[in-house]
């Protein structure tokens, strides 16, 4: 019989400031894994469109998360 779970790391470059802040983000919320999980459920909600998702800043300032648009 195979396991029952199954573990999958995600890489953080922590000198990178945007992958510093979404790591920070993840990690505000209670369940990481569950919060994982359900950006998952979401992208297949959307027939997988999550994956071809071109984010734009709008601004060459700091980074905010204000000056991003999502663009399906």
């Amino acid at each position: 019989m195979g396991a029952k779970n199954k573990t999958k790391s995600m890489h953080f470059d922590l000198t990178d400031d945007l992958e510093k802040r979404l790591l920070e983000y993840a990690e505000s919320k209670k369940n990481f894994s569950r919060y994982i999980k359900r950006l998952i459920q979401a992208d297949m909600l959307t027939g997988g469109e999550l994956e071809n998702l071109e984010i734009v800043q709008k601004t060459k300032k700091k980074y905010d998360p204000k000056d991003f648009e999502i663009d399906m």
